[in-house]
């Protein structure tokens, strides 16, 4: 007789709300649920397991989409003839590395990525940023309902195969509380399933670590790590460790699954594990019913699938049922502010009784009264900014580095340092260094890259370097409108035109008010010829430009060959900001008037 194949139809799901009365069933016997005394003493008889799909709403990118971005990569350096889809997938299938199904996705990572640590990197950025989007990863309102659950203790347990930190950055963000992330199978060691603080176990590591798991090998050394020769002994530890524990929380805790398909044998060889006693709860979207090897797991641990809308949909309804309120989240938050107030104050009273700006305007007013007067790191650094707001670029130089003196960690300041010495030519070594001690500090500064590589394209003329910067910046803040300008700038001074065009198009795109983004490509299209180009970028120009941006006056006079009104303007802006004149010099649009002796007594020649 022929075994019938498992389907959806052989189990009755149950809802989202009757999932939010089981995690709720811990409230039995507290009179009020909302008491101190219940959030101490609840114990928790469930877990989340958290897929990637739980992240998605938060920005990171599911599996499907970072195979697109492998497979581009791989058949743009190895195959680009190739233009049909159906050519690209049989060079693939020609290939001796090329793993299909659910084994494609490590395959491919190791290829598009060869080493542990340049995937590391790859996890780090796409945790911090939307690759797709370019907007910034932030956690979904499901992680603030988690938080929420962490912090009240109906839940204490969350285990993941994602390496994103939303977990974490939600609960101290909205609730205060700091879950203990195991993330490094040694560490593991220390834990204790009686302990009620919240905690995180990161399957496959945390992108902080270098010994993330995302290919075969590394999927496979989880299992088998023991019984691999040359194998370093921290990281077989470091595996045993990490399943020995997940083993205990599945055999405490009845799990609830969720953004997770299945595709990974060794995380559904571990959900075997899960004691049929204590529950498995396997959450779907009901447009996308699991495939059979989920069913076959459900169906042995005598376990219930959960049709959800989605992550954040189906924590919404644990929310209503477990009490959660937003008006309670505002009150901790009042009250987490009152607490930091009255510990900053005994630090320094001055910080909680003033804005920034009225302080610095108090620091400027002591330093003239009492230049000799001890003041902090932080002093300094608002100092500086104030002076350099103030175009005081000798004062703000002084007091940058007074506060890289005090304290030389703060990446911020020797970008602003390095911005001042870059127009100095007897500076130059000094200022490259400032820059790059400044990644070396933060090396997601995208403000860093992009400076230092205006600096090597204006002073250094390095052109190779500052396209490499560029690129770096965009790809840490790809929604910037100035870097793409910066990028298209440097394209056409290597004559890649349309390349230019197009990165100044984006810089555009990203801000239509960009006046400069504007007025370069206006000039581009005036020494191209295209005069119904120019007609229109002038037109544009004309609508947002304001009456006192005298440096875009300049470049549009220029463009416009009002010689005399351009040298007026000009005159006006290097007199408000002497900086400007290290980037009059090089402007495109100025070029119409850079023939005239009266210009390079405006800017200066390259001293």
């Amino acid at each position: 007789m022929i075994k019938k194949k498992l389907t959806i139809e052989d189990f009755e799901p149950i809802s989202a709300r009757d999932l939010a009365y089981k995690i709720r069933a811990v409230d039995f016997g507290f009179k009020n649920p909302k008491s101190e005394e219940a959030r101490t003493n609840r114990r928790p008889n469930l877990a989340f397991f958290l897929g990637a799909g739980a992240s998605k709403d938060s920005g990171i990118i599911l599996a499907g989409e970072m195979m697109k971005i492998f497979k581009n990569e791989i058949f743009e350096i190895n195959c680009p003839e190739l233009e049909t889809d159906e050519e690209k997938s049989n060079w693939l299938k020609e290939k001796g590395w090329y793993k299909d199904g659910k084994k494609e996705y490590g395959c491919l990572f190791e290829k598009f990525r060869d080493t542990r640590n340049d995937r590391q990197r790859f996890i780090e950025k796409i945790c911090h940023t939307n690759p797709l989007t370019g907007k910034s990863v932030e956690p979904s309102f499901g992680y603030l309902i988690l938080a929420d659950l962490l912090l009240r203790n109906y839940i204490n347990t969350v285990v993941t195969p994602n390496f994103d930190d939303l977990v974490y950055i939600a609960s101290t963000t909205f609730t205060g509380n700091r879950p203990i992330v195991y993330a490094y199978g040694i560490l593991a060691s220390e834990m204790k399933i009686n302990d009620s603080h919240s905690r995180v176990l990161k399957l496959h590591g945390d992108y902080l670590y270098s010994n993330i798991v995302n290919t075969d090998d590394e999927m496979d050394a989880k299992s088998d790590a023991i019984n691999t020769p040359g194998k370093d002994a921290r990281e077989i530890i470091s595996h045993l460790n990490m399943e020995r524990q997940v083993r205990t929380v599945l055999d405490n805790f009845g799990l609830i699954v969720v953004g997770y398909a299945g595709g990974d044998k060794t995380i559904m060889q571990m959900l075997e594990q899960v004691s049929e006693h204590n529950g498995l709860y396997w959450c779907y979207i009901k447009d996308y019913p699991p495939d059979v090897d989920v069913l076959k797991l459900v169906k042995s641990k005598n376990g219930k699938l959960v049709k959800i809308a989605g992550f954040d949909d189906m924590m919404k309804e644990i929310a209503d049922v477990t009490n959660f309120s937003i008006d309670d989240l505002l009150t901790s938050f009042e009250k987490r502010k009152e607490t930091l107030v009255e510990r900053i104050t005994k630090f320094n009273e001055d910080y909680t009784k003033k804005s920034l700006g009225e302080y610095a305007e108090e620091l400027t007013e002591k330093q003239k009264d009492k230049p000799s007067e001890n003041l902090s790191a932080v002093d300094y650094f608002v100092l500086g900014d104030r002076a350099y707001k103030d175009g005081n670029y000798v004062l703000a130089e002084e007091n940058y580095r007074k506060a890289i003196e005090l304290n030389s960690t703060h990446s911020g300041v020797y970008v602003n340092l390095g911005n001042i010495l870059a127009g100095d030519k007897k500076f130059r070594k000094e200022a490259e260094e400032t820059y790059l001690r400044a990644i070396e500090l933060d090396p997601l500064n995208d403000v860093a890259y992009n400076n230092l590589g205006v600096f090597y394209m204006y002073e250094l003329k390095r052109l190779e370097a500052a396209e490499e910067n560029f690129r770096e910046a965009i790809e840490l803040a790809p929604t910037k409108s100035m870097y793409h300008l910066n990028l298209g700038a440097l394209l056409y001074a290597q004559k890649q035109i349309n390349e230019a065009i197009d990165s100044i198009k984006k810089s555009i795109e990203l801000d239509e008010r960009n006046s400069s983004a504007l007025i370069t490509l206006a000039a581009i299209n005036k020494k191209l010829g295209n005069t119904n180009e120019l007609k229109k970028y002038i037109e544009k120009i004309r609508l947002i430009i304001e009456n006192d941006d005298y440096y875009s006056l300049a470049r549009l006079n220029s463009i416009l060959n009002d010689k005399e009104t351009a040298l007026k303007n000009l005159k006006q802006a290097v007199d408000k900001n002497s900086l400007l004149r290290v980037s009059a010099r090089e402007s495109y649009a100025l070029e119409w008037i850079r023939d005239d002796e009266r210009f390079w007594e405006i800017v200066g020649r390259d001293e």
